[in-house]
């Protein structure tokens, strides 16, 4: 089966939404700009960011070279050119604990550059970015980013 299929924006990019039995897949779709925005899973008794408790794009945790909790838990796409999506799976060996899903806006330059949110007044949400939670039975809850402002969004906690 083809899972669950949808797109934002002008572009289509499909992935397969369902996650694998007893898992969860979290997928992150928005629009053409800003150009590139990342997810990220951090365990929730830590403080975000936390680079050691966290799978993002500058750890996709493909390896478990992580902190332990993090096990199970993968970025399966990084999409950097504008609409995404980009989604992380739980698989169901990850441990059944607490996980808080955050959005970051990175770039919304050509170039890829590190938004700066202190010098540029681009690094920021546009509205309309949404994410949504699946199982292996589709789609479990989605929220989307309604105000075009601020560089990161808490989007909620989930227990696996």
């Amino acid at each position: 089966s083809r899972g669950e299929q949808s797109h934002l924006g002008s572009r289509r990019r499909v992935v397969n939404r369902r996650a694998p039995p007893g898992g969860l897949r979290v997928v992150l779709s928005w629009g053409e700009r800003p150009y590139d925005m990342d997810i990220w899973v951090v365990h929730a008794s830590v403080p975000l960011p936390n680079f050691n408790s966290a799978v993002f794009w500058g750890q996709p945790n493909q390896d478990s070279s992580i902190d332990s909790s993090m096990d199970g838990i993968a970025l399966d796409r990084d999409q950097t050119k504008s609409y995404g999506p980009e989604s992380i799976t739980f698989q169901a060996s990850s441990q059944p604990l607490l996980y808080r899903v955050a959005v970051n806006v990175y770039s919304d330059r050509l170039d890829d550059a590190q938004c700066d949110p202190r010098r540029e007044g681009s690094c920021r949400f546009m509205s309309g970015e949404a994410v949504e939670l699946y199982d292996g039975n589709g789609l479990l809850a989605n929220s989307i980013h309604r105000r075009a402002i601020g560089s990161w969004w808490v989007v909620g906690t989930v227990e696996k």
